[in-house]
């Protein structure tokens, strides 16, 4: 990946199920299952919905819960990414 094409989160909310809604800086948004991380090294903190809830945008775009836990942005974008491709080829858009 090129540094011109380096994402950013701009915006971060938690939502129910340890999920996120994300938007980054060229628009794309989307949602972000990390339920699978939940009680595994450093996301224990999770345990703890409240601490989840917490979440906030890094000023380098990264996805931050404090000084505890921060998730890399390209991470999460190819999630995303991923997502919304799955999403257009699923049959209910044919």
């Amino acid at each position: 990946m090129e540094p011109s094409s380096l994402r950013k989160v701009v915006s971060a909310k938690a939502m129910s199920g340890f999920r996120l809604r994300l938007q980054f800086d060229d628009g794309i948004e989307g949602i972000v299952d990390l339920s699978y991380l939940k009680g595994q090294g450093v996301f224990k903190l999770w345990d703890d919905e409240k601490f989840f809830r917490k979440v906030s945008v890094g000023e380098h775009g990264d996805v931050t819960w404090g000084a505890e836990v921060d998730m890399c942005p390209q991470a999460l974008y190819m999630k995303v990414a991923k997502a919304r491709r799955e999403s257009i080829a699923s049959p209910a858009h044919a």
